[in-house]
């Protein structure tokens, strides 16, 4: 037999059950898999396992770089998070449409509960939240800001010893940087340009 077998194990015998468990599941329907909380259980788990599949796959393929540093490692994983929150959004959106509910029936009658998608939307939407937290409890947006400063002035003095380099005069380099200034205000590189 391949995989795992169920956990559960004979009331006769007290031997470990050698049947499959249902898919998504630990347990065969012989030992509960055919109840609704282990199906409810089961459904749950296959979709969480089939989101974060795709999101691993694009993470490697995204991000092959591996870094020890907390906050880099910190902000990969506020990334993942939202990768992961935007994929159970588009799975609700492309699979339930507005039946967020789904019907669950016991002996006594049936109740409407959120659908297992929903569940695991609303779970990674807190991790988020948390992951969000602390990256900003940490500095994260402070220390990105100081690096993309660093970036700017370093661009910034390699561009003066470029025009130091070229001859270009006081008066050129003044409407060069005026130019690039209105250029950057407006977000247009085309800017100014007749």
């Amino acid at each position: 037999m391949n995989g795992p077998l169920c956990t559960g194990h004979s009331s006769r015998t007290g031997l470990p059950c050698q049947k499959q468990p249902i898919k998504g599941s630990t347990v065969c329907r012989n030992h509960g898999g055919s109840t609704p909380q282990v199906k409810r259980a089961a459904e749950k788990r296959l979709a969480q396992q089939s989101t974060m599949q795709a999101i691993g796959k694009a993470l490697i393929a995204e991000n092959t770089e591996v870094t020890a540093d907390p906050l880099q490692s910190l902000m990969r994983m506020v990334q993942t998070s939202a990768w992961a929150e935007r994929a159970y959004a588009q799975k609700i959106s492309a699979d339930l449409g507005d039946d967020v509910l789904t019907t669950i029936y016991t002996e006594g009658g049936s109740y409407k509960k959120a659908h297992p998608y929903l569940e695991l939307w609303n779970e990674e939407r807190d991790r988020l939240a948390k992951f969000s937290k602390l990256a900003l409890d940490a500095g994260v947006a402070e220390k990105q800001l100081k690096v993309e400063i660093a970036q700017i002035e370093l661009m910034a003095s390699a561009l003066d010893a470029s025009l130091d380099e070229a001859g270009i005069s006081a008066e050129q380099r003044f409407t060069i940087l005026q130019g690039m200034a209105k250029r950057l205000k407006t977000g247009d590189s085309r800017a100014g340009a007749e």
